[in-house]
């Protein structure tokens, strides 16, 4: 079964890339286009895996600012992407996982302003108004990628604490309420040791 469900994974991978390249066109044709929108329907999951989002979108047009070689600029890419990753990988519910993108995003915009920051610090001939306007965008972008980890490890308790409820009417004569306890188990190591961090440095910058 595990086969077959990847075997026909792959097939909708490819029958959506088929897809856009004829629907990605002034007049693409009306049975594409309904093709298109029912394998969206059925497998909705495919965008999310092949088409950036907006966070994405976002995300690469920062890349395309950095400045030096293109070894820096990978380095900085890749270094976003394995922070998005580490801030997306134990997301179990989408409001969670929204928050932990953009928590890697405000990362992204924060690394770029000090990178931009430190450059331009060490030229030595920077007008006094430069370098209030760079420092108050450089506090701005810290300020906001900590107010993004602790809204994000905020809403990530809540959530690991908060039961699901689901009620059940089927049956005749009343309701069946069953309680799924969505908290992680006693003993289970603890998730997310990057969020705890920046909601201590939250703190400590609060304070």
């Amino acid at each position: 079964m595990a086969k077959e469900a990847r075997v026909s994974e792959q097939d909708d991978k490819a029958q959506f890339l088929e897809l856009a390249e004829r629907t990605d066109i002034e007049d693409p044709a009306d049975k594409d286009v309904k093709e298109l929108r029912r394998l969206l329907r059925r497998s909705p999951h495919i965008l999310r895996e092949l088409v950036p989002g907006a966070t994405d979108q976002v995300a690469l047009q920062l890349l395309e600012t950095v400045q030096g070689t293109a070894f820096v600029a990978e380095v900085v890419r890749g270094q976003w992407r394995a922070m998005s990753e580490d801030f997306t990988r134990d997301a179990a519910h989408p409001v969670e996982l929204v928050l932990a993108e953009h928590a890697a995003l405000c990362w992204l915009r924060m690394y770029l302003m000090e990178y931009w920051y430190t450059n331009t610090m060490h030229t030595g001939s920077v007008s006094l108004d430069k370098a209030q306007w760079a420092e108050k965008r450089l506090s701005a972008t810290q300020r906001r990628y900590l107010r993004a980890c602790e809204t994000l490890a905020r809403e990530r308790k809540l959530i690991r604490r908060t039961p699901a409820i689901q009620v059940n009417t089927a049956t005749a004569g009343g309701q069946q309420v069953n309680v799924v306890q969505t908290q992680p188990e006693s003993g289970q190591p603890p998730r997310g040791e990057i969020l705890e961090a920046c909601e201590k440095a939250g703190s400590q910058a609060s304070g």
